[in-house]
């Protein structure tokens, strides 16, 4: 008996019969992903883990300020503002969060992870259209903010570099170990957990760059918003090019542009 994706059949019924008489093997169809609710179940595992991880971080920070003396332990609202402890725990939970969206794409049998996770490279030439893309559209953003009397970057991120303490920390975590994360999760195992369902392609753009703009809840209402439509961008993105490589980079050409712009923000 031959098994093609977990069901069975004789082998007669299936394969056409050899030169020699033996039953010709056909290919196995590639499996799909996880199904809607399990894709999830266990993006909720994921993010379970990711914030472990950033506690961890933050507890590095926190041993840190007392092992330099500082008397008092640092409050919820010194926790909060620091660019120092943004930049530890988004170092600390972004390998945590690759790694598990990579097993549980590795668990789901007959489907290779790096088909699961769309990690190809869509070509030079397309990558650089859809980064001069992105950036006319974050400009296009940039300029309706400005015109109804909206800051560049929220007022936040300005108070996060200006505790950062290692700028070049708060960098990395910026520009790669955030957007690699992110990007693995929402725009990697889950879209294509929610496109394999009824969901499709259009309402997995939707839904997964609205989960992801909720991830954003230190902004207000309008950077909310904001964030929701680059993720409909990027979403697009990964839907026409079938490429996570090209979601990261332009994620990371997003944060670096606005991490410029919150140096020409400061006091």
């Amino acid at each position: 008996m031959d098994e093609i994706n977990g069901s069975s059949a004789p082998p007669t019924a299936l394969s056409p019969q050899g030169a020699a008489g033996a039953p010709v093997i056909p290919e196995a169809r590639p499996g799909r992903p996880w199904g809607f609710w399990a894709s999830i179940g266990w993006t909720l595992v994921i993010g379970v883990g990711w914030l472990l991880a950033q506690t961890v971080g933050i507890a590095c920070y926190v041993i840190w300020k007392i092992a330099t003396g500082t008397k008092q332990l640092p409050n919820g609202g010194d926790i909060q503002k620091s660019g120092l402890v943004l930049a530890l725990a988004t170092v600390f939970s972004s390998p945590i969060a690759v790694g598990l969206a990579i097993l549980f794409a590795w668990l789901r049998k007959g489907i290779r992870i790096g088909d699961y996770l769309a990690w190809k490279w869509p070509g030079a030439k397309i990558a650089i259209q859809w980064c001069f893309a992105f950036m006319a559209f974050m400009a296009a953003g940039d300029s309706i903010s400005i015109m109804i009397g909206r800051p560049l970057v929220p007022d936040v991120m300005v108070d996060l570099y200006q505790r950062a303490e290692f700028v070049w920390l708060l960098w990395l975590a910026l520009i790669i170990f955030g957007p690699v994360a992110e990007e693995f999760i929402f725009r990697g195992f889950l879209f294509s957990g929610m496109r394999s369902s009824k969901l499709g392609g259009l309402g997995t753009v939707i839904l997964t760059s609205a989960a992801w703009s909720v991830l954003h809840l230190q902004y207000d209402a309008y950077g909310m918003f904001c964030v929701f439509l680059s993720g409909l961008f990027l979403g697009y993105a990964r839907l026409r090019t079938g490429s996570l490589l090209l979601c990261i980079l332009m994620h990371s050409l997003m944060n670096l542009i606005a991490t410029i712009e919150t140096i020409f923000m400061l006091p």
